[in-house]
């Protein structure tokens, strides 16, 4: 599989969103870079920090968002795993858009919601386990904080995800701020997911600053070795690319047993 994601700014003007990732799909899906999925922020298609009008500015997959990205799909032939702010009925979810060419759309909405901002807005699903093919191999879906629990990743792995998609709006500070090597997150948290589960993870942010947060960027794809594939910096916009084949590190499976080794979960 060849993986594309794209690390977007939170600074983007909120007309200019679904144009800007829409440019980027094109991109991926061009002959020169021929990428079979794309993967774009948590809340990219309506920004992170726009606060309670959240409510109001989100769509169900029957809405513009999800057609225009699935006509797209459709047409370039090129899967897409984007986040946006998910209406159902009343409830409001943070969630992926899953969009393969010619299928219906999808969603995976997220699991656990962080602090007090996304709880006063948004509900939290619990956990679930969404892994779809694309390519021949299976991708699993997090969403940002999901990924901070051991047991998600590892639930996805045992349900035999080759790659981990995982929109993300990472926050400068606390963890996620840079201290000598790096952000926490991006340089340890992230490469151990990889590892412990041998599999890939795609970690996509934003970056910059919105109405309310200041991102950390550094998306990053990790191999199952914990090594890094592809990096992105600090600050705007980035269109990175990785080949994501399993089968190069089957010695390390071998090695690193893990998921057979654990034995059923708890």
């Amino acid at each position: 599989m060849k993986l594309a994601a794209f690390q977007m700014s939170a600074a983007t003007p909120h007309p200019e969103r679904l144009p800007k990732l829409e440019a980027a799909i094109r991109e991926a899906a061009s002959a020169g870079a021929g990428a079979d999925l794309i993967i774009a922020p948590e809340l990219c298609l309506s920004g992170y920090g726009r606060g309670p009008e959240m409510a109001g500015l989100a769509q169900g997959l029957d809405g513009e968002w999800a057609t225009r990205i699935g006509t797209l799909s459709d047409t370039l032939g090129i899967a897409v795993i984007a986040g946006f702010p998910e209406r159902a009925g009343e409830t409001r979810y943070i969630s992926a858009l899953i969009k393969l060419p010619g299928a219906a759309p999808q969603a995976y909405r997220k699991g656990t919601l962080y602090g007090d901002y996304e709880r006063s807005i948004f509900t939290s699903a619990g956990p679930s386990t969404v892994i779809v093919e694309i390519a021949g191999l299976k991708v699993g879906v997090l969403i940002c904080y999901d990924v901070e629990f051991p047991e998600n990743t590892r639930r996805l792995a045992m349900a035999g995800a080759d790659l981990i998609a995982v929109p993300t709006a990472l926050p400068w500070g606390g963890m996620g701020e840079a201290s000598g090597t790096g952000s926490f997150v991006v340089e340890h948290l992230v490469p151990t997911r990889a590892c412990e589960n041998v599999n890939f993870v795609a970690y996509v942010n934003n970056s910059d600053s919105d109405e309310r947060f200041e991102f950390q960027g550094e998306s990053v794809i990790c191999a199952p070795n914990g090594g890094v594939l592809a990096k992105a910096p600090r600050a705007g916009d980035t269109l990175m690319f990785a080949d994501i084949d399993p089968r190069a590190y089957d010695a390390v499976r071998a090695y690193l047993p893990y998921p057979e080794d654990v034995g059923p979960l708890l």
